[in-house]
């Protein structure tokens, strides 16, 4: 003889019910976690992002080894000044947010040129592709911003653009009144203008590919803002162009390499060195609009299926 609904519910219902909603719970947010990006990881060469455990503000750079798996400290030559700011850069596209360390950065201001060097060891061989990003932000120049070079050389061969690869400004040289970056990308001082300019006071990101070839043409190709949410590259910027030159004297990158330029001021910040764009460009995602959505679902159906035990229990 079949027992009454209501005798069967004082017995097994209102604790099958709840495992019921708690199992769909479960199951729908693991759904939710699959469904949801999450930070990506990067293997990196050498890293930098300035912090503040490590680097005081209003201190020079000089000397301190901050960072991971470089060779050695920032070493300044005689007469440059490049000091920690105390506040750090960030960049973000499309709601993709580049992941940074809290803190610092380097900021120059100075009327002279010389050179600031940062060694690390990465043997290039044939058909090899180097990475590398930082963060940059030019300031108000005093007078025109003259030949401020960032990139990464083999200093067995000197010091300078014409022993490695990098971003150069090419912008009014000869009109102390300018105040115009015009970024250039170069590969053993072959130069390609990029056809825009930066703006006094806006972060910008950079982002280059080097690609070592070593019976043909060297090629540097640069990007300022990509987006982030893509694996094999920048398929869209800002501002991007290449530059190609065949150096056949050309063995091992081991130094980053600043060029302070004259009349200059500026930050920069986030330094990465790898072997791909991946490990160049970690960041946090924006949350897809369908994961809100299965959010929301979640939270609706829960809500409902609780009523329904309360209901049902109360009978």
């Amino acid at each position: 003889m079949k027992q009454p609904l209501k005798k069967l519910m004082k017995h097994s219902s209102p604790i099958n019910l709840r495992n019921c909603v708690a199992g769909a719970l479960g199951l729908a947010l693991c759904a939710v976690a699959t469904l949801t990006p999450s930070a990506t990881q990067a293997q990196l060469i050498a890293y930098d992002g300035f912090s503040t455990a490590e680097y005081v503000s209003g201190d020079s750079i000089a000397g301190v080894n901050g960072g991971s798996s470089w060779g050695g400290s920032w070493t300044l030559d005689a007469g440059a000044t490049m000091e920690a700011s105390s506040a750090s850069l960030t960049y973000s596209s499309g709601g993709d947010i580049l992941t940074t360390t809290a803190g610092s950065a380097g900021r120059f201001a100075g009327g002279s040129n010389t050179s600031i060097t940062r060694d690390f060891n990465y043997t290039w061989n044939d058909g090899d592709e180097i990475w590398y990003s930082f963060l940059f932000q030019p300031n108000e120049a005093q007078g025109a911003p003259r030949d401020p070079f960032f990139g990464f050389i083999d200093e067995s061969l000197g010091l300078g653009e014409n022993n490695g690869f990098g971003v150069r400004n090419t912008g009014t040289n000869n009109d102390p009144a300018a105040d115009t970056w015009v970024p250039s990308v170069t590969v053993f001082n072959s130069r390609t203008a990029l056809p825009g300019t930066l703006d006094a006071g806006v972060t910008y990101m950079f982002v280059g590919k080097a690609t070592y070839n070593a019976t043909g043409n060297d090629i540097h190709e640069l990007w300022i803002n990509p987006n982030l949410n893509v694996d094999a590259g920048p398929t869209s910027s800002l501002l991007t162009g290449t530059a190609v030159r065949e150096f056949s004297g050309f063995g091992d990158i081991d130094a980053f390499f600043i060029n302070t330029g004259f009349n200059t001021q500026y930050a920069f910040d986030e330094i990465r060195i790898g072997e791909s764009f991946r490990d160049v460009a970690p960041f946090t995602p924006v949350p897809e609009p369908s994961t809100g959505a299965l959010l929301m679902a979640v939270g609706f159906a829960g809500v409902m299926m609780q009523r329904r035990v309360r209901r049902l229990t109360s009978r």
